[in-house]
């Protein structure tokens, strides 16, 4: 592999993502969909020389390139999604109520929420990914937020006064939506927008949620990791602790406190409780992570977090690199998102970031 010397072999099995097939061979994803359009989305940047890293050799050869895009706020936003089969849209959540929306032509264009509460955490409120049309926002105090297609927001009563820190809508299950924060709370919204808490037996911070080896879990603090079930009785069950480090679901991988892990064989008879491991050690600490849902073989997970750190792992097949980059904007990344060869990365002081991957073939994306 060519680049910075940075570049190291990516260790052991991190992602709980199943196998990944090649560009040839890739089925689609539910079906056609003639409006996503896999070609580039056109650079609203205004660095003059954008942060760029060159992977891969001749055929196979993929140029990153990083560019901050104006965001016209100095809040900091935490969390960003993209989404295909909707125009494109991009959207950016941060503090103080702050939400943006990327136009291809008028740039990152603010939204009125209604709200003054930090917004933590933004995703699609239902479970069909190519014809979602609304998002879900939630945050400070029991916050959360319905986005319409036409761009108004409109608030829902979750029941609670605890900060939300992470969503989450699961391809599968109930079509319900999850959210999870401090003091262990738990609620899920229905299809019809009503709110409830479930039983998640801890008082421990969550800061994440998200499906992992087919199971939905909610991570936090002190090690914490729980199972949450949907099998009519929405309970989540607290898992044995394998470390005592504040943890993140991170697109798919459970980390913190410089460790990943990943699920063991479920223990006999108890298929709800499975035992964990530490996969990986990870010097740097990380706020977030994507992994592109349409892109084939190789595939780059990204991630992002403090003092401007991205690390990018590019697997499938015979590929398993990973690549520790620098941005050098000064400031710490706390959300990331990929769609097909774009990304967008969000942090402090309103930094947008967008991630253009040139060279990618069409054959090398997957079409809805």
């Amino acid at each position: 592999m060519s680049g910075s010397a940075q570049a190291m072999r990516w260790l052991g099995a991190v992602v709980c993502l199943g196998a990944l097939s090649g560009c040839a061979h890739a089925s689609s994803v539910g079906g056609r969909h003639d409006d996503c359009d896999p070609s580039a989305m056109p650079s609203l940047g205004h660095d003059p020389a954008p942060f760029r890293y060159t992977w891969g050799e001749q055929a196979g050869r993929r140029v990153f390139r990083f560019e901050r895009e104006p965001s016209g706020t100095t809040e900091v936003l935490r969390s960003v999604f993209s989404h295909c089969c909707n125009e494109g849209i991009v959207l950016a959540v941060g503090d103080r109520g702050t939400a943006l929306v990327r136009h291809p032509q008028g740039g990152w264009l603010h939204e009125e929420t209604g709200t003054r509460e930090n917004l933590y955490a933004i995703g699609r409120s239902c479970p069909d990914y190519a014809h979602c049309t609304t998002h879900i926002a939630v945050g400070a105090r029991g916050t959360a937020l319905i986005r319409e297609q036409n761009g108004t927001w409109r608030a829902e009563q979750t029941g609670v006064s605890e900060d939300l820190f992470a969503v989450v809508h699961p391809e599968r299950g109930s079509g319900r939506t999850l959210a999870v924060g401090a003091g262990g709370v738990i609620v899920a919204r229905s299809p019809t927008g009503t709110w409830h808490r479930v039983q998640s037996h801890t008082t421990a911070d969550l800061y994440g949620v998200g499906l992992c080896a087919n199971h939905l879990y909610a991570v936090g603090a002190g090690g914490t990791i729980l199972d949450c079930r949907w099998d009519g009785k929405d309970v989540c069950i607290p898992q044995l602790p394998v470390v005592t480090a504040d943890l993140r679901m991170l697109a798919g991988v459970v980390s913190g406190g410089g460790v990943r892990l990943t699920p063991e064989v479920p223990v006999r008879g108890v298929p709800w409780a499975p035992l964990w491991a530490i996969r990986q050690r990870v010097a740097d600490d990380i706020h977030a992570a994507a992994v592109d849902p349409f892109y084939r073989n190789p595939v780059p997970r990204i991630e992002v977090g403090e003092g401007g750190i991205v690390r990018m792992n590019i697997f499938g097949g015979e590929v398993h690199d990973s690549v520790r980059l620098s941005l050098p904007f000064g400031v710490t990344l706390r959300g990331v998102t990929m769609l097909m060869s774009d990304g967008f990365i969000v942090g402090d002081r309103g930094t947008i970031v967008h991630l253009a991957v040139d060279g990618v073939p069409k054959e090398c994306i997957v079409t809805l």
